[in-house]
Formats: structure tokens, sequence, C-alpha cells
């Protein structure tokens, strides 16, 4: 066999084994899209649910973010999350009550331009009663998914949205918003 022969005969094999690679990555990356978006575990929930009004719009204009918000649970450790719009944890605070978490993927057609969020931007959260409540961005942070203190229930009335950052969706960006 000729050396140019080998040569292609390696590279041929370098090129096979590469996009091998590089199909097994995505495969696991959009596996793992489907439930990634949840924390470790949920923070104790002392809270009964009650009739309060649910939200079912999230807006953010300043960045185009204006998505339908659907109830969302955790079934076998698994959260819930839409693929069309975004989710509120059905635990966590309702408008106007305690720490209200909101979150969807990280897609440009849903929270994807989360990432363009500051300090100062306005978000308002629309209720079943068509009542809108107005929150206005305080913090913006990265965290790990163990860090469920930043979804953890309080004793005023804050607004936590999230999405999934980092490297194979292995934080989550934070958005910490208060009522105006």
């Amino acid at each position: 066999m000729k050396l140019t022969e080998l040569l292609q005969n390696k590279t041929r094999n370098f090129i096979w084994l590469t996009l091998g690679l590089v199909l097994i990555a995505v495969g696991l990356y959009f596996h793992s899209a489907q439930s990634v978006l949840s924390f470790d575990r949920v923070p104790d929930y002392q809270e009964t649910v009650n009739q309060e009004s649910l939200p079912v719009r999230v807006r953010i204009e300043r960045i185009g973010i204006d998505l339908p918000v659907t109830e969302s649970k955790i079934k076998n450790g698994v959260w819930e999350i839409s693929d069309t719009g975004a989710s509120h944890l059905g635990v966590s605070g309702r408008p106007g009550k305690s720490n209200m978490v909101i979150y969807g993927h990280n897609r440009a057609h849903l929270f994807g331009p989360l990432f363009k969020i500051e300090g100062g931007d306005i978000v308002e959260i629309r209720d079943e009663n068509d009542e809108v409540y107005i929150y206005m961005v305080e913090k913006i942070l990265e965290v790990n998914p163990n860090q469920v203190e930043v979804i953890a229930p309080t004793e005023e009335e804050i607004l936590t949205l999230y999405t999934c950052s980092g490297f194979l969706d292995s934080k989550r960006l934070i958005v910490v918003a208060k009522p105006i």
C-alpha cells in the first residue's frame, strides 16, 4: 500500500470517527435538554397551594418575550416543561405571593432572549383574572442546579425567572424581580 493511500484511509477513518462522536454528543444533548431545565430538587414549600389566581402570561417587552404560562408539576423527579411557552412551578408562589417561579427552555422563541435582560427591566405577569402584576429586575445570576435556595419560598413577594445556561445547559440563568 502506498503512503498516500494509507494517509487517505487514516484521514477517512478520522473523519468518520469524528462525525460519529459529534452525532453521539448531539444526541445526548437533545436527550438531556428535555429534562435538564430542572433543579436537583425542590425546596420544601410550606405554603399550601390554594385557589389564588395563576399566572397565564409573561411579558418582557424590551427583550421580546411574550409567552403563555402553563402550570407545571414535578413527576418522579422530572420537571414538566412547555415546548410552546413558559412554565409556572405549581408549588411555588402565585402572583402577589411569595416566590413565584416561572421557567422556560433556552430557545430563541421561548426564554432564549432572557440572556439580554438587564437590571431595571420590567416584567409583566398576567393572571387568569386578567390582572397584571409589574416587576422590576433586581438581580441576574448564574447558578448550579443544586443551588435550590434561588427557587425557595420567601416571606416577600418576588418573581424568579430561569432558563438553562452554561456548557450543555449545566447551569441556570436566574432573574430575580421585585414588584413595583
